[in-house]
């Protein structure tokens, strides 16, 4: 606003001046002078030099055209009048110059006082630059010499200054810098310099400092850039490290001397591992030590060494005590010899309590011992040097800098000691110490998540370091399923059993303990008697798996809860800090998590079939590469038939579950052989190292399960060999074999063939109303299969089979019928119709007054599985007056793998009923002995595979014998299914098997033969 304002009398000042020169001449004023200095006045007074220049010229001007021109008579009473005017304008335009001038001179002084300061500051930190250390240095070395007084000089550097600028920016490392230069100058007495000596290098000067002043300085400065913090980045720390040089200047070396050799030591410092102290002294013999720097006046021995004890005047003694008694640090004085205590100053007799020294100990008086501390450091000092150590003192529990030496004290060899109360220095270093090793691990648990391929590795490596680190007995990690928490992984102490502790968490214990003790981020319990008045359930947990104190860190990512991790039973002072690692770690593990999912999903998008889960053709390419020679391959290619065809019928939906369920089927019949998907229909099985007799057997399985298959039909080639050099050319050989054979089926396929008819009267059962209907026509037929007596060889039982009687006559196994019906949830509608027959059957050769035995009775598993099984059952059965000794329901072991089924729960429940059960097809795969132990039956029977090996197989008879003799115990009748030869009955007989089934006695036949072949009396059954 001035400056406008300015600007706007300037512009003015001509065109005023103007209008008051034509007003004076057109109005013809007697004494225009008198309204001339009305303008005159107020510009000569005006800011700005053109104002004043043009009233002052104008006056003057106008005064002499007046006078010459406009008056005759130059010497007339104007004339005085014009002058006076005239040379009070100049007078006053005089004094706005100099007023001008005043203030230019001014501020032109203050800008070469700026100048002068940066020219002598660092303008980033405000410490000294160069130019001016060296002028302040060469000053201070000067008076130094002349006084006899050391200097010592402290080398700074800033530890990884450069990562810090590429990591944070320029602007951060700006503000590290000025921050660490403001620390400096806080460590610093008045008459000290802080100077910048170059990019993150600091030099500062300690003047009448000797080595052990500046060593503490250094330590004070350690102290405190430890504590720095940043707001914009709150969990950024930086170190320095430090060199450290004392003198006593000399003429002629000079600063630089003790600078070169404070940065030898600060380079010392960097190969020590940086965040160090280091010192090293230009000469030393110049080193400045204790005996140099004595703060008392002495008389030296005879030999005249400056080393040599020393004794204490007496009036030197007197001024020594005033200056002790002063100190704030505690000052003793105690013999050598005797431990007697000779003084303390008044420091220490606060501290301590003290009141009389006489005959006084100093182990009784300052650390409430009996006897001479074992920790005793007089055997240690000398009279030539000071030795400083650390100690906390028990009694006070205070922790001090103790710095002693040996005087002679009142002509008695002494010990001086001086103890500097350092325990909140202390305490802040432990707890700095403390974030540090945090960090540490922190640190090191990130590069164990980074560099890990799978979620194990990383989280065994980091709950391994975490629960070292905390010194808990466990580290584990739970994942969210459902409504409870599973283990995943965890660590353990070597002295804790691992099942002590739960494998499994409820949901909502956790939600409790959340609400009890959450904190926002975490649970924190650091004592479980906590939890005994606000949860009793709990707290009972807690005991019981002995854990006292527990850290729990909830895992979420979008709000969502994935799992949660912790430790159990840290060490007291680590439970804080393990709980903010696990929260610093807790975003790098969600990061893993994703990041190890991904990568499992992208190999899985490269090497494996997203429709079928089996490898793809690429997988199927790279195993072939790495492939060599092997012994006992054999190749297996697939091909479905009609593809194209069920997709324009049934849909690409339908096409594609036909081709899961293909995948299914392999994976199924070929558990060892590498399988994939190579093209869009079509399929490769790599077995290795299996006998022909078994890959042939796999092969003849897997073609049986695509014949009776509604959906699978498939073209198979094969091919084996004994030494396969070239897995391609083997590829190739089981390739044509299936081009073969699918041109055999789409020759068989033609309207004429038996087997599209065949398959065609298979299929259309799962029509609706269809079953039913061949049902009356009598197309099922019950078969019987007798059981007989090992004892007598007369038969004891049967078991019923059904059979599917065609409208040619054929009659079909089970085998290639039953799979259809269980695909359509039919197979119920059978078994029940199988269950009736039988009942019936019995019910009428009872009233006949026929002799019968009991009769086994199979029902599919997904029969067993409905929901009103035993309803159903129980409602057919109670049809008919018969006893239910004469049935016996067969279960198949395989049950218990399908879904919503309890094999345990259906015998008990069956049992409950009256029913006798019977375990069917017991030694098939691999058995599970638990049923003994947890599941009641009445029969038991073993598997033909089982049986058909017993002639050559020594192991098979002992499995037999031990089952048997198991069951003998137990009460169960056991039965051999599938004798044919009398080797096999007799070496049965030996084992102790009670029943045999098989077709050494006779096959499975019509209820009308069987009435007539064994109804009548009872016979022994021969072959």
């Amino acid at each position: 606003m001035k400056k406008q304002r300015v600007w706007w009398q300037r512009l003015l000042s001509v065109p005023l001046m103007i209008f008051f020169i034509l007003a004076v001449y057109g109005l013809k004023v007697p004494n225009p002078m008198i309204l001339l200095i009305i303008p005159v006045v107020y510009f000569t007074y005006s800011d700005g030099y053109v104002s004043g220049a043009l009233s002052g010229a104008t006056s003057i001007a106008y005064a002499f055209y007046f006078f010459l021109v406009k008056t005759a008579d130059p010497a007339g009473g104007y004339k005085a009048i014009t002058i006076v005017l005239a040379v009070v304008s100049i007078i006053l335009l005089v004094g706005k110059l100099k007023a001008r001038e005043q203030r230019n001179v001014t501020e032109l002084k203050r800008h070469e006082k700026t100048l002068a300061h940066m020219a002598m500051t660092d303008e980033l930190t405000g410490a000294s630059n160069r130019h001016a250390f060296f002028e302040l240095a060469n000053t201070i070395y000067e008076n130094s010499r002349r006084l006899g007084q050391p200097i010592s000089l402290l080398f700074i550097d800033i530890d990884y200054f450069k990562q810090i600028n590429d990591c944070y920016g320029h602007v951060f490392g700006d503000a590290v810098l000025a921050r660490l230069s403001q620390t400096l100058e806080n460590c610093l007495r008045s008459g000290d310099v802080n100077c910048r000596y170059g990019g993150e290098e600091f030099l500062l000067l300690l003047a009448g400092a000797d080595g052990d002043a500046s060593r503490l300085v250094a330590r004070r400065i350690m102290d405190r850039v430890r504590m720095i913090r940043f707001e914009e980045v709150p969990d950024f720390r930086f170190t320095i490290s430090i060199g450290v040089s004392s003198m006593i200047p000399v003429d002629p070396p000079g600063i630089d001397l003790l600078i070169r050799s404070a940065d030898n030591a600060m380079y010392q410092a960097k190969q020590a591992g940086r965040n160090q102290i280091a010192v090293e002294n230009p000469e030393p013999d110049k080193e400045i030590d204790a005996c140099s720097l004595r703060p008392l006046s002495v008389s030296a021995g005879s030999r005249g060494d400056a080393c040599a004890p020393v004794e204490v005047s007496d009036p030197i003694q007197d001024i020594l005590l005033q200056i002790l008694e002063q100190m704030l640090e505690i000052v003793s004085v105690v013999d050598a010899d005797t431990h007697e205590i000779l003084y303390v100053n008044s420091a220490a007799r606060e501290k301590y309590g003290i009141a009389d020294l006489k005959n006084r100990k100093c182990y009784q008086l300052i650390q409430g011992l009996d006897k001479p501390c074992a920790f005793c450091v007089n055997g240690r000092l000398s009279y030539d040097s000071v030795y400083t150590w650390n100690f906390t003192n028990q009694k006070t529990g205070r922790h001090f800098l103790l710095r002693d030496r040996l005087v002679y004290w009142s002509g008695r060899k002494a010990r001086l000691e001086i103890a500097t109360d350092i325990t909140e220095t202390e305490e802040e270093r432990h707890t700095l110490e403390s974030l540090l090793e945090s960090e540490q691990v922190v640190r090191e648990c990130m590069g164990m998540l980074y560099s890990a391929k799978t979620m194990d590795e990383a989280m065994e490596k980091v709950l391994r370091r975490t629960g070292e680190y905390s010194g808990a007995d466990r580290a584990c990690f739970y994942s969210l399923s459902g409504e409870a928490f599973i283990l995943a992984n965890q660590w353990c102490a070597p002295q804790l059993s691992p099942d002590l502790r739960k494998q499994k968490a409820a949901l909502a214990d956790f939600h409790r303990l959340w609400s009890l003790f959450g904190n926002k981020e975490c649970v924190l319990i650091e004592d479980t008697e906590q939890l005994r008045p606000l949860d009793r359930k709990l707290y009972q947990s807690f005991l019981k798996q002995k854990i006292k104190n527990i850290v729990l860190i909830p895992l979420e990512r979008d709000g969502k809860l994935l799992g949660l991790w912790g430790v159990e039973n840290p060490l007291l002072g680590k439970a804080h800090g393990i709980a903010s690692s696990l929260l610093s770690l807790h975003y790098f593990l969600l990061s893993t998590m994703q990041r190890v999912r991904y990568e499992t999903l992208l190999k899985k998008l490269s090497f494996e079939d997203s429709l079928t889960g089996l490898r793809n053709r690429n997988r199927c390419l790279r195993d072939i590469a790495d492939l060599g020679a092997a012994p006992n391959t054999g190749v297996v290619s697939v091909s479905m038939n009609e593809m194209k065809r069920l997709n324009d019928t049934l849909g690409h939906a339908c096409g594609d579950q036909i081709l899961r369920n293909c995948a299914d089927r392999i994976r199924e019949t070929f558990p060892s052989g590498l399988s994939y998907r190579v093209n869009g229909d079509e399929f490769i099985v790599l077995c290795r190292e299996i006998p022909q007799k078994r890959f042939e057997q796999q092969v003849r399985t897997f073609m049986m399960d695509c014949t009776v298959s509604q959906d699978c039909h498939a073209a198979i080639g094969y091919h084996w060999t004994e030494q396969a050099e070239n897995v391609r050319s083997l590829i190739r050989e089981a390739e044509a074999w299936m081009y073969e054979d699918k041109k055999r089926y789409y020759r068989k396929i033609l309207p004429s063939d038996r087997y599209r008819h065949y398959n065609d009267d298979v299929f259309c059962l799962t029509e609706p109303g269809a079953l039913k209907k061949r049902m009356e026509e009598g197309c099922f037929v019950v078969y019987l299969q007798p059981k007989v007596s090992f004892k007598n060889r007369i038969m004891s039982g049967a078991e019923a089979l059904i059979r599917y009687r065609q409208e040619d006559g054929t009659v079909i196994a089970p085998a290639q019928f039953l799979p259809v019906l269980e695909d359509a949830k039919l197979i119920g509608v059978v078994d029940f119709f199988v269950f009736d027959r039988i009942c019936a059957m019995l019910a009428q050769w009872i009233g006949e007054g026929r002799a019968v035995v009991p009769i086994s009775v199979n029902f599919s598993r997904y029969t067993m599985a409905e929901q009103d099984f035993l309803s159903r059952l129980q409602e057919v059965f109670g049809r008919y007056s018969i006893e239910k000794k004469w049935v016996i329901i067969e279960v198949t072991e395989s049950v218990k793998g399908v879904e919503d089924m309890n094999l345990l729960t259906l015998i008990d429940s069956l049992r409950a009923a009256g029913f006798s059960i019977s375990i069917d097809d017991f030694g098939v795969d691999f058995a599970n002995l638990s049923l003994f132990s947890s599941a009641n039956f009445d029969e038991l029977k073993l598997d033909k595979a089982l049986v058909d090996s017993v002639l050559t197989n020594q192991k098979a008879q002992l499995v037999i014998e031990s089952i048997v003799s198991i069951c003998r115990k137990m009460g169960i009748c056991v039965v051999a299914e599938g004798v044919e030869t009398e080797e096999q009955f007799d070496i049965l007989r030996q084992n102790g098997c009670e029943q045999a089934q098989g077709y050494l006695f006779s096959k499975p036949i019509p209820i009308g033969e069987y009435v007539e072949k064994y109804m009548t009396v009872p016979a022994e059954i021969h072959k």
